[in-house]
């Protein structure tokens, strides 16, 4: 979430001093921007994309437990949790 300001408002402040002011370090934040997304974050970005499109059908009205239930009808794997 850090990185992702940093690179938001790179054009605007520079990056050093955005980098200090939250405190993360320059190695951390040029391996960020270097590093693959990992395979959790792209499953969550997926199952995101899932909970959306059953919440607009539903129009906002499924709690975690009928999304959850939704979901595994669906066939995707997820916890309650998560969904």
């Amino acid at each position: 979430m850090k990185c992702d300001f940093i690179e938001q408002h790179a054009a605007t402040h520079p990056v050093r001093v955005t980098r200090r002011v939250l405190g993360v370090s320059a190695s951390g934040y040029y391996g960020w921007r270097t590093r693959p997304p990992s395979l959790r974050a792209m499953t969550n970005i997926a199952l995101l994309g899932n909970v959306r499109r059953l919440e607009a059908r539903h129009q906002g009205r499924y709690g975690s437990s009928r999304m959850h239930a939704a979901l595994q009808a669906e066939g995707h794997r997820c916890s309650r949790g998560r969904a």
